[in-house]
């Protein structure tokens, strides 16, 4: 799978949900792993301790929340909002 195709990936335990336009795949991984290892920086950024985000996804922030596109709204916790805004080439509402 293309790293474009994916809308957000989700922690769930040792796994990893991967969300993308046409569906979802469960990876045996941790958050955590691929992101050391498999998803370059800073093009993929940690949002929330359950939630990894591709900057070029994100469509909106609003408080602390994020819109991927196809309208999905994901946490933006406050231990990584900092790194984020320091990263999304988006303006910040």
């Amino acid at each position: 799978m293309p790293l474009t195709d994916i809308l957000w990936l989700e922690a769930y335990g040792n796994y990893v949900k991967v969300h993308t336009a046409t569906g979802r795949l469960v990876v045996t991984d941790t958050l955590r792993r691929l992101l050391a290892n498999e998803l370059p920086a800073p093009a993929f950024l940690r949002v929330h301790k359950s939630y990894v985000v591709p900057l070029q996804q994100v469509e909106r922030m609003e408080g602390n929340q994020l819109t991927v596109r196809g309208g999905q709204v994901l946490p933006l916790g406050a231990a990584f909002r900092q790194d984020f805004l320091r990263h999304w080439p988006g303006t910040a509402g």
